[in-house]
């Protein structure tokens, strides 16, 4: 009841993760997104239904997670998140939970949270496969060491084509709600970055190290916070 997690983005992975999150009892949950509940949320973005349709996704959130954990503080921020705002978000947030559908979001998130030394689970479905990776700065790789490029992500458009299975993003968000609970708790974390294909259900690891060139853990520069 004492930690405090930040959710940015409430599509499928983050009203997953804020569901499970709020139900194990996490104290303060900060839910952040700037769009609206739409019919062809609701087959994956298990928080709500039709009755919400319209509505900002942030304030639904938090109403109906209010009906299960009244106890708990549930803060509602209807923004999109951007280099300028990120550093605000953080402050006094035990762990963030990357819910975005964007590489260029997640980048911003990174260089934020290995700035103020803040862990981290990101989370990325697509079809039917999907990635997660813990990273606590100063311990392990960050998401820069992963991928490098700073190119505009094309997935969030992949997705709208191919869909997204609605059974993986529920996987996906229960692994990084149950590796934002060992880092409440201070238990060691998953390593790695593990990647899930729910339709031939295949699983592995992949060994990441941090990158001795890396601007960001390493050369700990972030131009990113400045937009």
């Amino acid at each position: 009841m004492s930690s405090s997690v930040l959710v940015l983005g409430l599509g499928g992975l983050g009203s997953t993760c804020a569901t499970l999150l709020a139900r194990a009892g996490v104290g303060r949950l900060v839910l952040v997104d700037d769009g609206k509940v739409e019919l062809s949320n609701l087959h994956r973005q298990v928080l709500y239904d039709e009755s919400d349709l319209g509505r900002s996704k942030a304030t639904a959130a938090r109403a109906h997670l209010r009906k299960v954990v009244p106890e708990a503080e549930l803060v509602a921020k209807v923004l999109r998140v951007k280099g300028r705002n990120i550093e605000g978000l953080i402050e006094d947030i035990d762990v963030v939970i990357d819910g975005t559908d964007n590489m260029e979001t997640r980048r911003v998130i990174n260089d934020a949270c290995v700035k103020h030394k803040v862990p981290w689970v990101y989370g990325g479905v697509e079809g039917t496969c999907g990635m997660s990776m813990t990273v606590v700065p100063g311990k392990t790789p960050c998401l820069n060491c992963v991928f490098p490029e700073r190119k505009q992500s094309a997935s969030k458009t992949r997705s709208k084509v191919q869909g997204v299975m609605n059974s993986l993003v529920s996987i996906i968000g229960a692994i990084q709600s149950t590796e934002a609970i060992k880092l409440i708790l201070g238990k060691a974390t998953r390593r790695g970055l593990l990647v899930i294909d729910d339709w031939d259900w295949e699983a592995r690891t992949i060994k990441i190290n941090i990158r001795k060139n890396c601007s960001t853990c390493v050369g700990r520069v972030f131009p990113i916070l400045q937009y």
